[in-house]
């Protein structure tokens, strides 16, 4: 047969009405009447066994079920919403651009699952990598761009702690429960979920005063972020309070910590210990210290904040204090789901949740007993 009658008969096959029954039939979305149809129930009968209801018997609820199986039948989820009024969605303003916000986005994707519930994310192109520019998307835009798509719930990691309630008056007016994750906006009743910050800064202090060290430094986070406040507050306290010294240097809004860790190391008298607010600080101290002859632990003890994975990477492997974005993440989805299931308790009445989970000290090989400041 020639190569144009075979292909001729190849688009015969395809053109059979039996062929293309079974092809327009795997395309069709077959809905709650072709069901019913098929059994020989009501529509109202078939929604109630497709939810498990004790109102339809055994027998015809396996039959139903048969039915729908042999129909690849999926509920239409936006029928559903239209309703109940429930989309099943929760919005997350929440950009995946590292291992902190993807493990918090892993914690709440699982927390949600166990209701059935599904995050919809949206994002600032600029959240927290660098200034807004001019034209780009507010975060106000973000989050009515979220409740246009009618989401149930909200999960915030916000880019400014001193956000007033007044810029979540939709979410309010709506009856949308919120939740903000690592940050407190001090001037809303939002719920939060966040790290115990006074708890981390003390560990730091109290970690670093045991093993000796009087000349202590802190390269603070920038302290519009309540975060990098609360541990920097906490932890020059203590160390003051000890009789020892501290001096601080701070990394701004957007910048590297090159610069404050240069800052740090000007001049011919060098801390024995430095308390990093972030574990992202590490690499440039571990630099500097190599280009001043300067070794870790034995002549400067340095301790991080986070726990990142690659902390333990870095040579020496870097105490930290250890917290939990993914136990975070979950916490906000719980109260998420628990807001949800009491409709009532979420208005702007009702009194915030909060909750602080602990850090824990995390000791490597970068801490170590204090020796003779090294000039």
């Amino acid at each position: 047969m020639s190569k144009r009658k075979a292909s001729q008969a190849k688009t015969d096959i395809r053109k059979t009405p039996v062929a293309a029954t079974e092809a327009a039939s795997q395309r069709r979305q077959f809905s709650l009447k072709d069901i019913a149809e098929r059994v020989g129930v009501s529509i109202n009968t078939v929604s109630l066994a497709l939810r498990n209801s004790p109102l339809v018997t055994k027998e015809t609820a396996d039959r139903i079920l048969e039915v729908a199986k042999e129909l690849r039948y999926r509920p239409n989820n936006l029928i559903r919403a239209i309703q109940t009024g429930h989309s099943g969605l929760v919005g997350v303003v929440m950009k995946p651009n590292n291992e902190w916000t993807t493990q918090m986005l892993l914690g709440i994707h699982e927390g949600l699952q166990e209701k059935g519930l599904l995050p919809l994310m949206d994002w600032l192109p600029s959240h927290f990598d660098r200034p807004a520019k001019p034209g780009e998307r507010t975060e106000l835009e973000v989050i009515h761009n979220l409740i246009d798509h009618r989401v149930d719930g909200m999960i915030v990691y916000p880019s400014n702690d001193q956000v007033a309630d007044v810029y979540f008056n939709e979410v309010w007016e709506r009856g949308i429960p919120l939740v903000t994750i690592d940050r407190l906006a001090t001037q809303t009743h939002a719920d939060f979920v966040g790290t115990d910050e006074l708890v981390g800064g003390r560990t730091a202090a109290e970690h670093l005063l045991a093993l000796g060290h009087r000349q202590i430094a802190h390269i603070a986070g920038y302290q519009g972020y309540g975060t990098y406040a609360k541990r920097r507050k906490v932890f020059e306290k203590i160390i003051r309070e000890s009789g020892a010294s501290c001096k601080i240097v701070e990394v701004g809004p957007y910048e590297s910590s090159d610069r404050a860790v240069q800052e740090l190391f000007k001049g011919g008298r060098y801390p024995t210990a430095i308390f990093l607010a972030d574990d992202s600080f590490a690499p440039a101290v571990y630099q500097v210290a190599t280009e001043k002859g300067l070794n870790i632990p034995d002549d400067l003890s340095v301790i991080g904040y986070g726990g990142l994975s690659w902390s333990r990477l870095v040579n020496p492997p870097l105490t930290t204090i250890r917290q939990d974005p993914w136990k975070m993440g979950v916490e906000a989805a719980r109260i998420i789901i628990e807001r949800l299931d009491n409709p009532n308790n979420h208005s702007q009445d009702i009194v915030s949740r909060q909750v602080r989970l602990i850090p824990k000290l995390e000791i490597c090989s970068s801490t170590a007993a204090c020796k003779k400041p090294k000039k």
